[in-house]
């Protein structure tokens, strides 16, 4: 057998690390370097092996680290009030779209979970339920990503096809005013993608080891977090295979003289004597190391990997380096450091522009992140006096910002949608995008992917087949 005849054979019997799930599994490949030694293999064996296996929204949650980036990102953007500019100008009642997206739900609940989708997959969508006379839309509706089907139109590559349900249309745009979906992806992205990536999806090779490396934790629990118990027997041990209870050979399902010694050992309760005789030569409990056996060394390194994926501070991530410190000085400059490196550039400014493109040609929206941003009560006094001296505004425009005065939107209600803004009806998902299930591995019974539909992949714990 030829190198390359091996390699086949290595790569077709082992597990391909790859899955391929009708429904949510949200499993997204990433290709390999085409220079890599790896993928000049598989091209020229024509076989396909990944080692570690990317893992879905779901399971990379489950890492603390990203939960709390994710959650960062989402409450963060959620906090914010969204304000409308004419021409330049505040306006004092700016569109109702803008303030209240959805009528079904808090601006809240949408600009926050807007944000949210964009940090977990990469993407947002909206359907336009909505317009007025002047065909505007007057209400949004965040759209389940995994609800949403995206097809290539062959006649115009500009206008892919959007299905979510019984609604299908286009994606809107200023030039496609009459698109039903708004689609917005992660900056980082070929031009005529269906679908984004993240976060998440880009790093995939580090969201796998903190979902691995927390695994690891779980199951080092999970099996007692206990020491290991080596017996030492003075003689060598038969192997031949005895039935227990008639003492007669039993090949199939019979136990040998150390599976026997061993079943023995485990009757026992835990913290009970044992009673041992001359044959047993010494008996050791194998401590384990908790700090080595939890990874706890690799699961704080994965709050940093979460944090340089995401953009986050590291000090908003609870992870800390060597020499570095949080005091009251700083915490601001922190916050600052979050909005302008992460929140404003990769998830205020999409949402804001995508909202600009739903108004008016006039008009457009930003969040008013000045009370996220703004200083201590010293400074702030300080500055409003410096600018009253200066002529730049009036004392009651400092007492408006300072929420003394009415006028500040962070203080303004949230108004009603008017009833033509409220969808009359939202598309049903397909059945089987509501019978989600738990996929586990026939052999070690760990779970391996929550998805619906049929599934077909490997286990990537033990590297067994599985086909549901």
């Amino acid at each position: 057998m030829g190198m390359f005849d091996r390699a086949r054979a290595i790569l077709t019997t082992t597990g391909s690390g790859s899955w391929s799930a009708n429904g949510t599994a949200q499993l997204r490949e990433l290709s390999l370097d085409p220079a890599s030694p790896l993928a000049i293999l598989q091209r020229m064996t024509g076989s396909s092996y990944q080692p570690w296996t990317p893992p879905s929204v779901s399971q990379a949650l489950s890492v603390p680290a990203i939960q709390r980036a994710v959650s960062l990102i989402a409450g963060t953007t959620g906090t914010l009030s969204m304000q409308a500019f004419r021409n330049g100008a505040l306006m004092d009642d700016p569109p109702r779209v803008a303030t209240r997206p959805d009528p079904r739900e808090t601006t809240g609940a949408f600009y926050g979970g807007t944000a949210s989708d964009m940090a977990k997959y990469g993407e947002f969508v909206w359907w336009v339920a909505n317009r007025d006379g002047d065909d505007i839309p007057t209400s949004l509706v965040r759209v389940p990503l995994r609800e949403l089907k995206v097809e290539e139109n062959k006649d115009d590559r500009l206008l892919a096809r959007y299905k979510w349900g019984t609604k299908e249309g286009t994606r809107y745009s200023p030039a496609n005013r009459r698109g039903a979906f708004v689609h917005v992806m992660y900056p980082i992205g070929d031009a005529f993608d269906l679908r984004g990536r993240g976060p998440l999806q880009l790093c995939g090779a580090a969201t796998s080891v903190s979902v691995e490396s927390q695994n690891w934790a779980a199951n080092f629990y999970a099996g007692g977090a206990s020491s290991n118990v080596l017996i030492k027997h003075a003689s060598e041990l038969s192997p031949e295979r005895l039935d227990v209870d008639t003492w007669l050979p039993d090949p199939d399902n019979g136990l040998n003289e150390a599976q026997r010694l061993k079943a023995q050992w485990m009757e026992a309760y835990n913290n009970t004597p044992r009673v041992i005789d001359q044959n047993i030569e010494s008996v050791e409990y194998l401590q384990p190391n908790p700090q080595g056996a939890q990874m706890l060394d690799a699961r704080q390194a994965n709050n940093g990997d979460a944090a340089r994926m995401f953009g986050i501070p590291g000090s908003l991530m609870e992870y800390q380096q060597a020499g570095s410190s949080l005091t009251y000085q700083n915490l601001e400059g922190e916050f600052t450091k979050f909005v302008r490196t992460c929140l404003q550039p990769l998830y205020l400014e999409p949402i804001e522009q995508a909202l600009s493109d739903v108004l008016t040609r006039s008009t457009s929206a930003r969040f008013n992140v000045k009370s996220f941003l703004r200083a201590d009560v010293k400074t702030r006094f300080e500055v409003h006096g410096i600018a009253i001296d200066k002529g730049i505004y009036d004392p009651e425009y400092a007492q408006r910002e300072e929420g003394i005065l009415p006028g500040d939107v962070q203080f303004a209600p949230v108004p009603f949608a008017v009833p033509q803004a409220v969808p009359t009806s939202v598309p049903t998902p397909a059945v089987a995008a509501l019978s989600m299930r738990d996929v586990r591995c026939p052999r070690c019974a760990r779970l391996v992917v929550r998805a619906s539909g049929s599934v077909e992949g490997w286990c990537r714990h033990c590297k067994t087949a599985v086909a549901a």
